[in-house]
């Protein structure tokens, strides 16, 4: 991932570019990390990515949590991330489903 930087833009230029990719790239995957927040900030220094949802927007307890993710790389490349994480009642583990691209 070191070609990989995170990046900032705005929500009209994310929501433009989600439209324009072909989205066939989805993961999912199962952390036993317990809290989702922690396991956001996982993600983001995983992939060095950069959340672009606000962190109030993230802020409750309700066992659910989605946010766009965004980077660029060294060669100019968009790269885009929307993460949906969900907390398992019966383990307390977290689930994260993805679509990138």
């Amino acid at each position: 991932m070191d070609y990989i930087v995170p990046a900032s833009c705005s929500d009209t230029e994310f929501r433009k570019m989600w439209a324009e990719f072909e989205w066939e790239n989805k993961v999912s995957v199962q952390s036993n990390i317990t809290d989702m927040n922690l396991y956001l900030d996982h993600i983001l220094s995983s992939t060095n990515m950069r959340c672009l949802t606000p962190k109030q927007a993230l802020e409750g307890d309700c066992g659910f949590l989605a946010a766009n993710l965004y980077a660029k790389s060294v060669f100019g490349e968009d790269a885009l991330a929307n993460i949906s994480i969900e907390q398992l009642s019966d383990s307390g583990a977290c689930q994260a489903t993805s679509e990138s691209g």
